[in-house]
């Protein structure tokens, strides 16, 4: 089955709309936001009632009068709650938490009517409504202070005379705690908003519960009631312009989803397309793309036009290659069969002498395709050769060589170092000498010099000279050419300098060839260690 791939413009538009819906997303699934406004309306309830209880402590006070035992008013609370002892501060600090709050039912059951409050606390609740009726009529809470028994002694719902003793917000909070808790609405005061079912805090009350508090005597308490703002009502209520601000949104996520494909979606098909070319083998391959937008992407399309070129250079060396090492083995090869068919033919009517020349003539062609076979082994292993991680010295491979061949040695300086094999040291060295002995004259002088270039990096500059006839210059331009060379009929391969040139460019290194009628110089530079 062959399974769906998107394209990169579709990969950066999903990706951008989803980085723009996550914030809202995070309001609806992890309540962070009603949990924010719930703990606000808390607080805000809190500050509400302990100007409430203020008022009405002060009120109460007043009216027990001091020819009354004021201080046995009320009754000790059984919570205390923490204070600081020189400055009487408790602060008051939000603790609901949506997500570990537990949401109780709405109070069900009715308070028990009749019960009368005492007269000096009725009378201070009658002093204050007003105040509570007239802050109502801005912030929407409800309001009940209940004396020592837990009736109402005023309220913003009229209810003076109920018992709330029955309600846990009035029971712990006339035994000197201070309480906060979370109820459901009652069903008729629930949000009829579409959106209230993404939202707990739509359907829910905040109610918290002050004891009023007189040296240590709790006087009665506070009951205060209040809904917290909606997220889902704010949103429906706005949805005219969320919906603005949301189409200017999704416009902004296409204009940079757009932008992000013509930096990166529109250069990467180039790429393919430049891959493609270089693939078959069109010469486009080799050309860096126009509009690459991205320094990473300019870079890969040069390396890949730079690859082109390599791959390019060397099919064209192989083809080159396959020809020259065709027509090399063709000739001792058309040889052998002709001279193998005379043999088989007209063998009988040869003379002895006649035989033997023919043999020495297979043998001679036999032992040129095995020189062509070793050179081309050499060549194949200098093409893959890489300086070796061990350094060896060269001074004992080049006085190996030159004690080999006949030749004039001038040992490096003590302490050079080449990162190098001494089989391979010892291929460079040892094929410029055959080349000596090849091309140049019996007896003709040959030395081998070494020493360390001036400057850096520092290098080991090997140097080969003879006193032969020289070269010509336009021998002199192809005589690194595999198969090239002047003394085919001494055994000359035209395989030594392009080993040399292998090894040393695999190396790090070069080769260069100078030559007058009084001689020939090869110069070989290696890197030192």
């Amino acid at each position: 089955m062959k399974l769906w791939t998107p394209r990169l413009r579709s990969v950066l538009l999903i990706v951008n709309i989803t980085v723009m819906v996550l914030p809202l997303g995070s309001f609806f699934f992890l309540k962070l936001y009603e949990n924010e406004i719930i703990r606000q309306k808390e607080g805000a309830l809190y500050s509400q009632g302990a100007y409430v209880a203020a008022l009405y402590k002060r009120e109460l006070m007043t009216r027990l009068g001091a020819d009354v035992d004021r201080y046995g008013h009320g009754v000790a609370p059984q919570f205390r709650n923490p204070s600081n002892p020189n400055f009487g501060y408790t602060p008051l600090i939000p603790s609901l938490n949506l997500p570990d709050t537990w949401i109780r039912d709405p109070h069900g059951r009715r308070p028990v009517f009749g019960a009368n409050p005492e007269t000096v606390s009725r009378q201070a609740g009658y002093t204050i409504a007003p105040v509570i009726f007239s802050a109502q009529t801005l912030n929407l809470d409800s309001v009940r202070v209940v004396d020592t028994d837990g009736v109402v002694v005023t309220s913003t719902f009229s209810d003076e005379g109920r018992r709330l003793t029955m309600w846990e917000e009035a029971q712990r909070s006339l035994q000197g705690e201070y309480v906060s808790v979370l109820r459901f609405k009652l069903p008729q005061k629930r949000t009829k908003s579409p959106l209230a079912a993404f939202g707990v805090g739509s359907n829910v009350e905040v109610f918290v519960a002050l004891p009023i508090v007189d040296k240590a005597r709790v006087l009665g308490a506070v009951i205060l009631a209040g809904e917290p703002s909606q997220l889902t009502e704010f949103i429906y209520g706005n949805r005219g312009q969320l919906l603005l601000a949301l189409a200017i949104l999704m416009v902004i996520v296409t204009l940079i989803s757009v932008f992000s494909s013509l930096t990166i979606s529109e250069p990467i098909q180039a790429i393919i397309r430049q891959t493609d070319f270089v693939a078959s083998g069109d010469a486009r391959g080799k050309k860096e793309i126009r509009f690459p937008m991205l320094y990473e992407v300019r870079q890969l399309s040069r390396a890949l036009a730079r690859m082109a070129g390599v791959i390019d250079e060397r099919a064209q060396y192989i083809t080159a290659f396959a020809r020259s090492v065709s027509h090399e083995f063709k000739t001792p090869l058309t040889a052998i069969a002709g001279t193998t068919e005379l043999l088989l033919d007209h063998a009988d009517e040869m003379s002895a002498e006649e035989r033997k020349k023919f043999l020495a003539n297979l043998n001679g062609d036999a032992s040129r395709l095995s020189s062509l076979v070793k050179r081309l082994l050499d060549l194949a292993r200098a093409d893959v050769a890489s300086p070796q991680k061990e350094a060896i010295d060269p001074a004992p491979v080049l006085a190996r060589c030159a004690e080999a061949h006949g030749a004039r040695l001038t040992a490096p300086p003590a302490g050079c170092r080449l990162a190098m094999s001494p089989e391979l040291l010892e291929a460079i060295v040892g094929n410029l000498l055959e080349n000596v002995k090849v091309h140049c004259p019996p007896g003709t002088a040959a030395a081998v010099a070494a020493r360390v270039a001036e400057g850096k990096p520092r290098a080991l500059l090997i140097t080969v000279e003879d006193a032969g006839p020289g070269m010509s210059a336009a021998n002199q331009e192809k005589a690194f050419s595999p198969f090239f060379t002047t003394a085919r009929q001494k055994g000359g391969t035209g395989l030594g300098l392009s080993i040399v040139s292998s090894i040393a460019r695999a190396h790090g290194g070069t080769v260069e060839l100078a030559s007058s009628p009084v001689g020939t110089t090869v110069t070989v530079r290696l890197p030192l260690v």
